[in-house]
């Protein structure tokens, strides 16, 4: 049971990142977000994966590995459009 609640959490919190950045490859426009929490949010995902890995767990590691390519996209293009780059 706890498995399938972790697998869920995953799955909705791993969905939900990918709205925005699917927004951002339409409009092209990151101007009203931030980058400080992309690219806070984008560290904490990779060390959410380390993190998984050490522990063992699948769920953990499966939703941040599917969450970032939406956050590294993310943080690119707001990097991009605001000379961070």
């Amino acid at each position: 049971m706890e498995d399938i609640i972790g697998y869920l959490a995953a799955f909705l919190t791993t969905i939900s990142f990918y709205p925005q950045a699917y927004k951002v490859y339409k409009t092209k426009r990151t101007s009203e977000l931030s980058f400080l929490l992309y690219l806070l949010f984008t560290i904490a995902v990779f060390f959410w994966i380390v993190y998984g890995i050490m522990s063992q767990s699948l769920p953990v590691v499966f939703a941040n590995i599917f969450i970032l390519p939406a956050a590294l996209y993310t943080l690119y293009m707001i990097s991009i459009n605001n000379k961070y780059l």
